[in-house]
């Protein structure tokens, strides 16, 4: 007896079994989508098994054992990156989107400065004192901060009375103000200097100092040198009576300057310079040395 044997196929499992999945090569191009020119070192990936090529400095790429299925991502810096299919070209032009940043606003404030004078104010000087005085000598003037807040030191001057000589070296001294008597000095360095004119103000740049007057304000002195001694080292002849008569003013209702010598302790020049005028109704004349100093101060809150 003859049996018939009925074989039934699945004709969804003759279909893959007729699909064959070829591995394949991709060229191409990346070119930025609104210059048309081309996207050096572009990244192209697999997503599926993580392999990747460069592209050249021309934006041409190759990649290989890829199939029709594989999704690859085109990326590169600065632009949005693309996904697509491998298709049948031989040569694939691919355009990339520049990514739009959109930059915060930037504000660029100028700062203001205000160039403020403390000290003594006065044009002319009301007397004068430094006839006979040794070298190593020091006068120092409180110099109020009524602005109340930390400013840059600029310049410092003082006022030589007529007869002063000029050319004649002497050092600049600033000291904190403690409790009302001079401090620690805060000078970096030696800062010496020379008088240039006399009956007039004789201004000194110390910015280069980078130096800032405290909130309570600070002391500025001026130091009597050996000038004899400055002559002969230098080769200058002597043929003046070598004088530092600095300007004093009264302008300043109390005594607020010292003197010391040999930098030891600071006395009060207020016995020496307070003079009393009347019999019947006396007034008390108070002098202090012409010394004031030019701060930089942001102008914000003037």
């Amino acid at each position: 007896m003859l049996t018939k044997v009925v074989i039934f196929l699945n004709p969804l499992l003759l279909f893959f079994i007729g699909v064959k999945v070829e591995a394949q090569q991709l060229r191409g191009q990346a070119f930025d989508k609104v210059t048309k020119l081309p996207i050096a070192y572009a990244f192209i990936t697999d997503s599926k098994r993580s392999l990747g090529v460069v592209s050249d400095s021309m934006g041409i790429f190759s990649i290989s054992d890829i199939s029709k299925y594989d999704m690859l991502k085109i990326s590169s810096m600065g632009y949005q990156s693309i996904y697509i299919l491998p298709n049948d070209t031989l040569f694939q032009i691919i355009y990339l989107s520049e990514i739009s940043i959109s930059l915060q606003e930037v504000k660029v404030v100028k700062r203001k400065y205000k160039r403020i004078k403390m000290g003594a104010q006065e044009r002319s000087a009301d007397g004068e004192f430094g006839e006979g005085i040794n070298p190593k000598y020091e006068m120092a003037l409180l110099v109020s901060n009524q602005i109340g807040r930390e400013g840059n030191i600029q310049a410092i001057s003082y006022y030589f009375t007529k007869g002063s000589s000029v050319k004649i070296p002497f050092r600049i001294h600033i000291y904190t103000n403690h409790n009302g008597v001079p401090g620690v000095e805060i000078t970096p360095t030696d800062v010496t200097v020379n008088t240039y004119r006399s009956n007039a103000w004789n201004k000194f740049n110390v910015s280069k100092y980078l130096l800032n007057i405290p909130i309570n304000g600070c002391f500025v002195s001026m130091e009597w040198l050996n000038v004899k001694e400055n002559l002969v080292k230098n080769k200058i002849e002597n043929k003046q009576n070598i004088i530092h008569k600095i300007g004093l003013t009264t302008e300043f209702s109390e005594s607020i300057s010292f003197t010391r010598s040999d930098s030891t302790q600071w006395y009060s020049t207020q016995k020496i310079f307070t003079l009393e005028r009347g019999v019947i109704f006396p007034q008390f004349i108070i002098y202090n040395p012409m010394i004031r100093m030019e701060v930089l101060f942001e102008e914000n809150g003037f």
